[in-house]
């Protein structure tokens, strides 16, 4: 999406302020849905973790008792 803003941008020969505004905007939220998918990832392999130490707790528990 961001090309073609710039092609509409400078197909005209000048930039206008809002336009720099907006593609700024754009971009930002384009790392921000980036930062979140790679939170989203660590969230799901923390709670993944998580799980399997507290099975493998439990079984050492059945285990020593």
């Amino acid at each position: 999406m961001i090309p073609i803003m710039w092609a509409a941008t400078f197909s005209n020969g000048s930039v206008d302020e809002k336009d720099v505004i907006i593609m700024t905007q754009m971009r930002q939220i384009n790392d921000l849905k980036k930062s979140l998918k790679v939170a989203e990832k660590r969230l799901q392999l923390v709670i993944g973790f998580t799980c399997v130490v507290i099975v493998l707790f439990i079984l050492l528990l059945c285990v020593i008792f």
